[in-house]
């Protein structure tokens, strides 16, 4: 079987190590867990790329877009687009 495909943006790649790094000033381990909740959220995503919340706005530049919550952290959200065999 062949994994689902997550590419993630330079923009939420350095999103991903702010926040990180942002959590690991109060605790190391939750900036892991949280790191490790964002991978697993992104390889759920791709692997039903339509379960997310779809952003509803007039802007064109958000059509598609979908926005679920990070696993076990509700205060970070993961903006995505479904693509062929992922998001």
């Amino acid at each position: 079987m062949i994994p689902p495909k997550v590419d993630r943006t330079p923009k939420a790649r350095r999103d991903l190590i702010e926040i990180a790094v942002a959590l690991e000033r109060n605790s190391r381990r939750a900036s892991a867990r949280f790191l490790d909740a964002a991978d697993a959220t992104f390889t759920r995503l791709a692997r039903s790329p339509e379960s997310g919340p779809v952003v509803e706005h007039d802007d064109p530049a958000t059509e598609g877009l979908r926005y679920p919550l990070i696993h076990r952290f509700r205060n970070y959200v993961a903006f995505y687009r479904p693509i062929p065999g992922g998001i």
